[in-house]
């Protein structure tokens, strides 16, 4: 909300700065010159209404309970839907191929990271693909990911659950 405060008042701000640079001076019809005043006058109301929209969205926000900002606090725990959709679409191809959705949990390798496996480097490689600039999802993330799916498949579909009679 308070987000929304600050950009009504820049975008205002912003409108009023390119106005203050029109002129038309060089116009070719008069019509020019009466819509750049128009446009002027309209910011000139536009005034008065952002400041009274912010005066009420700061109300709003100092009020408990007022309004519910849904942005979570530690966003470290929220899920990228266009990454899971990416890693579930990888994860139904690959069983589509009959391969089986796994991971390994060690390397043999100490440099390597601790999570790998064919289904990683598949993803990993469609994930670089698909990202501009290329770039991969950090391994452990991709593993909560990939368990995310296996649960998602192991849960009941409730459309091909027959009803119960009664």
């Amino acid at each position: 909300m308070a987000q929304l405060a600050h950009r009504l008042s820049h975008d205002r701000a912003s409108c009023e700065t390119i106005c203050a640079n029109m002129s038309a001076h060089f116009a070719e019809t008069k019509d020019t010159g009466t819509l750049i005043d128009e446009i002027r006058h309209e910011l000139a109301r536009l005034e008065p209404v952002v400041d009274n929209l912010k005066g009420k969205i700061a109300q709003l926000m100092n009020t408990p309970g007022g309004a519910a900002e849904l942005v979570p606090d530690d966003k470290r725990k929220s899920v990228d839907m266009r990454r899971q959709l990416v890693v579930q679409s990888c994860c139904h191809i690959w069983m589509d191929a009959g391969r089986k959705v796994s991971y390994t949990t060690k390397s043999h390798d100490p440099g390597a990271p601790q999570r790998s496996g064919p289904l990683i480097a598949f993803i990993q490689a469609v994930v670089g693909f698909v990202t501009i600039p290329s770039k991969e999802i950090p391994v452990e993330t991709l593993r909560r990911d990939i368990d995310r799916f296996k649960k998602l498949q192991q849960a009941p579909d409730p459309l091909s659950t027959p009803p119960e009679r009664g």
